[in-house]
């Protein structure tokens, strides 16, 4: 038994020593961090930035529709009237949609409204939050995530994505919005269609 006790213990500063005169010097430790970092960065994703865009004819505002956005923004509450109005000037169709029932039109024929009030949309009541996510989810063609493409219909998950893109401030649906909140959020929207 002393015997098996006296080889392990020398089996034990033998490896001891190994490892000791093993350890890699700094130098070494160094060597061995920059290739491990090579190796990872071959398996990062890299997103190539996109080139910046000359504003498309779509998004090319006009002073007017400028005055209105800014005019805007003083106002505590909005109506559907200025999401259509809105609208029209962020497709780029506001020449072809001038007056207020030509727009409506426009959002009911492009198949922006949620279709629970398709048919019943008045532009003459306060603007919602979740309205007008559900709105430009659609306009600007965000795909989402997975509860956003099984819900297309979630004004709820609309908001979310669109919080999450930048595009609109957190809340809830059922807000109404102020004139500031909405024309900083198609100002966001301008931009993320390529605009000024």
């Amino acid at each position: 038994m002393h015997k098996f006790i006296a080889l392990f213990i020398l089996l034990s500063l033998l490896l001891s020593l190994y490892s000791v005169s093993a350890a890699p010097a700094p130098q070494d430790e160094r060597r061995i961090e920059e290739q491990k970092r090579e190796i990872l960065k071959s398996t990062e994703v890299h997103y190539q930035e996109k080139a910046p865009t000359r504003p498309s004819q779509a998004t090319r505002l006009q002073p007017e529709d400028l005055i209105y956005i800014s005019e805007l923004s003083f106002r505590k509450i909005t109506y559907g009237y200025d999401l259509c109005k809105l609208l029209v000037v962020l497709k780029g169709v506001e020449n072809e949609y001038i007056g207020l029932d030509a727009q409506v039109t426009y959002l009911k024929d492009q198949d922006y409204l949620p279709k629970k009030i398709h048919n019943t949309f008045d532009p003459m009541k306060p603007l919602r939050r979740g309205l007008t996510a559900y709105v430009l989810r659609k306009v600007l063609n965000v795909k989402g995530g997975i509860f956003l493409n099984i819900f297309k219909e979630s004004e709820r998950y609309a908001l979310k994505e669109l919080t999450y893109e930048g595009i609109m401030s957190p809340g809830n649906i059922h807000e109404i919005l102020s004139g500031d909140e909405l024309a900083s959020t198609m100002t966001q929207a301008i931009n993320r269609m390529g605009g000024q």
